[in-house]
């Protein structure tokens, strides 16, 4: 094969010859040579091939993996790291991006990714999945400022050639629940109505079992009902070969999604392994969808802002997604919402007020946003999106909820929990080693958290000039109190080991550079030799109208098991039965009845016989709640059982008891030396034990 350079001189020597009038001839050999060399130079300049990029922040490239072929992608520079990277082998399977799961779970064995040399990514699917489309995510961000990022939306379309029926199915190709106290997602496809799992070897029984036809509505899995729900009338459930479950519904429901829930467990139901069911709502014609009254406020133009006001004295506002962008953006059973009109990051709803979105009976696509009590702490506004399904059209709905007339009032928060009011001040918490949890407030005229409470950052430093993921420093997580009052909860799932933690936060004026500096203090782990004489564990022996009676103060922990014999109820921590009318058979979710509330399992040493769970919680209700635990004898005993009944006092009670019972604390927590017990609030826990004769 001839070079380029010799065939340009041939091709030039040729053109000499035609200007003389000279008749040049070349070889057969040489024109076919001629021919191969010129047609791999021009072919590459017509046909370049354009890798998708992103570039932007806020926005989605969408790529589609086809059997066989490569699919690649890439980061631009400016937002330059891949999330979940390649080597964690983890991707995000819904579009908020919040936790990620093993790429195996979802497309088991058939797709590989690889980091080119180029900086780009390659994905190669061998084969399709057999049942239902995948849609996988990742994200393109800059380390600094991981809330601004771009998304990779990878459609793993559905195989065309399976068919169970034949015995064609591939069980390897499918979500595996594999890992305990990991969940799966699992996305009923609307156009099969179709759903498909399987358990892993390790977590082979499924909860409920396939003979009562039955499935969990919540994620607590505490209370199950038969598959023939409202709007899922003839959902059955079909076991397949080597744990393979097909779920098929006629049809979808008409009024919104479903969120349901299976469980993989193990013979002694110790380990498990959930399986979140996503059902869509029947897709509506939006030709032919009912339409909304005409003094409705639609969001109906891609790439506009629909802008509403919240009136004080309604406390209510109302819209409704139109043009085909009827999915609305948090999900309505979500509860979160946008604290910023980028929409990257979801935040709950009772961060930035007290209220809650619900549908409207004006329509399927018409939605009302209540709040109950108007934000002291300044005006808020949320944001929402309508967005189309997988076209990326969206219309974004901006609500402006105004502040409570007071709201240029000094905030007045609790005694008991430090407030940064000063700019240039620096507000030192301590963290609570028998909690693992502090708690600060930001005022009104400093109330912007820095970093943002949606993006889970915190500095390391004193300079505050670099956030890091709060992760790297310890393990837990910041929230904010409902309400809108500005002030955030730092919760850890376990304190260092090695040595103490400082965190900073900064809370900032709005309009301008003014901060004032939160730090935190995280003391380490006690040593086994020098660790603190152990909290009083009030143990609940049976007996008739045996009791044991707690009034329970924000930040307090408390110590219970059963005695000897008798076992624990609800089974699960996230459980607890309602006491308001006595008669302690009600089970509700301990975080819906009292917000904030904990039960968790203390570490077995030095507890006794038997297992001790700490009870506390974060904040107060408005009014009193009435909480039950019971401790129920083994099937073998004949006794009585034991209640534990634990009354969380209302806030109106606790501030009325505080301000006859506190002293004016200024400063209190303007220095760290201060005692560790000013984060208790209220006097001293009362603990009564009463028993019958």
């Amino acid at each position: 094969m001839r070079s380029r350079r010799e065939s340009v001189t041939t091709i030039f020597s040729m053109v000499l010859c035609a200007m003389k009038g000279k008749s040049c001839r070349l070889a057969s050999s040489t024109l076919l040579s001629l021919a191969f060399t010129w047609v791999s130079v021009l072919l590459p300049l017509g046909h370049t091939s354009k890798v998708p990029t992103c570039a932007t922040a806020g926005t989605t490239v969408t790529i589609e993996v086809q059997p066989g072929e490569a699919t690649s992608f890439k980061c631009s520079p400016e937002l330059p790291v891949l999330d979940p990277p390649v080597e964690s082998g983890r991707v995000y399977t819904t579009r908020s991006c919040s936790t990620a799961v093993p790429l195996t779970s979802q497309v088991s064995g058939s797709l590989e990714m690889t980091h080119e040399a180029d900086g780009g990514y390659t994905l190669r699917a061998t084969r399709l999945p057999v049942y239902g489309t995948r849609v996988l995510y990742f994200r393109c961000i800059l380390p600094s400022a991981p809330a601004e990022a771009c998304k990779v939306m990878v459609i793993v379309s559905q195989g065309r050639t399976a068919d169970p029926r034949r015995g064609s199915l591939q069980a390897d190709e499918l979500p595996t629940c594999s890992l305990s106290g990991t969940t799966i997602s699992v996305q009923l496809s609307p156009r099969t109505r179709k759903a498909s799992f399987r358990c892993g070897p390790d977590f082979p029984f499924l909860d409920p079992p396939l003979r009562e036809q039955s499935i969990y509505l919540s994620r607590s899995c505490a209370k199950r009902v038969p598959l023939e729900l409202e709007g899922m009338k003839s959902l059955s459930l079909v076991d397949g070969s080597q744990n393979l479950f097909v779920l098929t519904a006629d049809t979808l429901p008409a009024k919104g999604p479903k969120t349901l829930f299976y469980r993989c467990t193990d013979s002694a139901k110790v380990g498990a392994c959930k399986v979140m069911l996503q059902v869509p709502r029947s897709l509506p014609d939006p030709e032919s969808a009912p339409a909304l009254p005409e003094d409705f406020a639609i969001c109906n133009r891609s790439g506009t802002t629909l802008t509403l006001e919240m009136m004080p004295r309604d406390g209510v506002v109302q819209f409704g997604c139109g043009g085909g962008m009827f999915l609305l953006d948090p999900p309505l059973l979500s509860g979160a919402v946008y604290a910023t009109r980028s929409c990257l990051s979801a935040v709950p709803l009772r961060t930035q007020v007290d209220g809650y979105i619900a549908m409207s009976p004006s329509g399927d696509n018409a939605y009302r946003v209540y709040v109950k009590d108007l934000p002291r702490d300044g005006p808020k506004t949320l944001f929402y999106q309508c967005q189309s399904p997988g076209k990326g059209h969206a219309c974004k709905v901006s609500i402006r909820v105004p502040a409570q007339s007071s709201a240029l009032a000094p905030l007045k928060l609790s005694p008991d929990i430090p407030s940064c009011t000063e700019n240039g001040a620096t507000t030192t918490v301590l963290l609570s080693a028998e909690t693992k949890t502090a708690q600060f407030g930001c005022s009104p005229t400093l109330r912007q958290l820095d970093p943002p409470l949606g993006s889970m950052m915190a500095y390391a430093s004193r300079s505050c000039t670099t956030a890091v993921p709060l992760g790297d420093l310890v393990s837990g997580a910041i929230s904010g109190t409902s309400g809108g009052h500005n002030v955030y909860t730092l919760r850890l799932d376990g304190l260092p080991s090695r040595e103490p933690k400082e965190i900073y936060f900064l809370c900032r004026a709005t309009e301008g550079g003014e901060a004032c500096k939160v730090l935190i203090k995280v003391p380490r782990r006690p040593l086994s030799a020098r660790t603190a004489a152990p909290s009083k564990v009030h143990v609940c022996h049976a007996g008739r109208d045996a009791s044991i009676r707690i009034v329970a103060s924000p930040y307090a922990a408390y110590h219970m098991r059963c005695a000897v014999g008798l076992t624990h109820s609800p089974s699960d921590e996230s459980q607890v039965y309602d006491d308001s009318d006595g008669a302690c058979s009600s089970q509700v979710n301990l975080d819906t009845l009292v917000r904030g509330a904990h039960l968790t399992r203390a570490p077995p040493p030095g507890r006794g016989p038997g297992t001790t769970y700490v009870f506390s919680t974060e904040e107060l209700p408005t009014e009193p709640k009435h909480l039950c635990f019971r401790c129920a004898p083994n099937s073998n005993l004949r006794t009585a059982d034991c209640r534990i009944l634990v009354t969380v006092p209302g806030r109106r009670n606790a501030e009325a008891r505080i301000a006859t019972t506190s002293s004016p604390q200024s400063s209190v927590f303007r220095s760290a030396a201060h005692s560790f017990e000013q984060f208790f609030w209220g006097p001293a826990v009362a603990v009564l034990l009463a028993r019958g004769p």
